[in-house]
């Protein structure tokens, strides 16, 4: 059976070919929406790039197309000979079933933790098929995943390992922040999350090599801002993070989060437009303001990952009154500088601790290299180049 062909990464960079069909409408909207200054309490403008005005309404469907793209590029995949296999059963795997539906692709999602019903909802309602793993622990889905990939003629589909989610942002991401922005930019702040996101920031270095790369996590869930080289459950460093790009690591208190996120649920013009990663980046990124100095010139751009959307039923019923004098509070407490060779040392171990499992000790040394990562403009741009098979050349739907 023929499938959709899609767009490059060139293509998704550039926005061409949306009047094609629904699969070619992947990648970032003009412009940035603008956080009010009486809202940051900070003189320095930060912006965002709103994730949820991808389909289904998360950023997640550009790193999951991608996967899917250069594996069919590839000769790996066809629909008529896998199916694929995602390790997750939140935002990725819903984006990663509406991938699968537009290429015409069967999908199994499969993760340790039972998802909330939203999810479950949705991925039913995108023809995809949801297994609990029979363990726990951050091993425990990717085990299952594989498993299913040596017996059902399956391919997992995973952002954490998969170096099209690099790709993606930075070809697409990264690219879209260097086309909007009007001027210099102070930092780029994202979530460590499955690796990806940050690699815009590699794009955004080149053009502005002082801007700095910032990663901001949950307080109550630290990956990067631990001291300990030990894989702990719940969360392990991707390996498609580049470690050697980071500069901060921001931790962001969950109830100041849930504060902030009140604010911009009911901020006009901000309606819908953020989930709770989305308000922990801005609270993030007014954190590095305040830390570094960042004056009236200077941008900070962020990313919202998803809107509302399947959050509404956690989101506060009203502002919070007391969460902008906190977050006018805090300061460098909450900022890691991760630029020593001892704290890339750190992360990258911590790395090679869990990814050991399934990479040779030589691949990911190299991944300790800036020589890895500099090739990554130039590898999507292969990608590109590379010819469809014959038998796929239908277009999108």
């Amino acid at each position: 059976m023929p499938f959709a062909i899609g767009p490059t990464y060139a293509e998704m960079e550039e926005r061409a070919g949306w009047e094609r069909g629904e699969i070619y409408r992947i990648g970032w909207e003009d412009g940035f929406v603008h956080v009010p200054r009486e809202l940051t309490g900070v003189e320095t403008s930060i912006v965002v790039l709103p994730g949820c005005r991808f389909p289904v309404g998360s950023l997640k469907v550009g790193p999951a197309y991608a996967m899917v793209m250069e594996a069919e590029r590839t000769g790996r995949i066809q629909p008529e000979k896998n199916q694929l296999v995602v390790p997750s059963a939140g935002n990725f795997a819903v984006a990663a079933a509406w991938v699968a539906r537009h290429k015409g692709y069967r999908l199994v999602a499969v993760s340790p933790h039972e998802p909330a019903p939203a999810y479950i909802d949705e991925l039913h309602r995108l023809g995809a098929e949801f297994m609990l793993a029979p363990a726990s622990g951050p091993a425990a889905g990717i085990r299952l995943a594989r498993e299913l990939e040596a017996h059902r003629d399956a391919f997992v589909i995973f952002p954490y390992q998969d170096f099209a989610s690099y790709r993606f942002h930075h070809r697409v991401t990264g690219g879209a922040v260097l086309r909007f922005a009007q001027g210099p930019i102070a930092a780029f702040v994202a979530g460590p999350g499955t690796g990806g996101a940050l690699a815009a920031g590699d794009r955004i270095k080149m053009a502005h090599p002082e801007a700095l790369n910032v990663a901001a996590e949950f307080a109550s869930f630290p990956v990067l801002a631990r001291q300990s080289e030990a894989v702990e459950p719940g969360g392990v460093c991707p390996l498609v993070l580049n470690v050697r790009g980071l500069d901060r690591v921001v931790t962001v208190e969950d109830e100041l989060v849930r504060g902030v996120w009140s604010h911009l649920a009911s901020a006009e013009g901000l309606e819908g437009i953020f989930g709770p990663s989305g308000a922990r980046n801005v609270a993030a990124a007014v954190t590095i303001a305040r830390a570094e100095g960042f004056g009236p010139d200077d941008t900070i751009v962020t990313v919202a990952p998803d809107g509302v959307g399947r959050h509404r039923a956690n989101l506060p019923a009203a502002p919070d009154p007391y969460a902008l004098g906190r977050l006018r509070e805090v300061g460098e407490a909450e900022v890691i500088d991760v630029t020593s060779p001892g704290d890339h040392d750190r992360v990258n171990n911590q790395k090679e601790a869990f990814w050991g499992q399934w990479y040779s000790a030589e691949f990911l040394r190299e991944l300790r290299t800036g020589t890895f990562w500099a090739n990554e403009l130039s590898r999507s741009r292969e990608v590109d180049s590379m010819p469809y098979p014959e038998q796929t050349r239908l277009e999108g739907f």
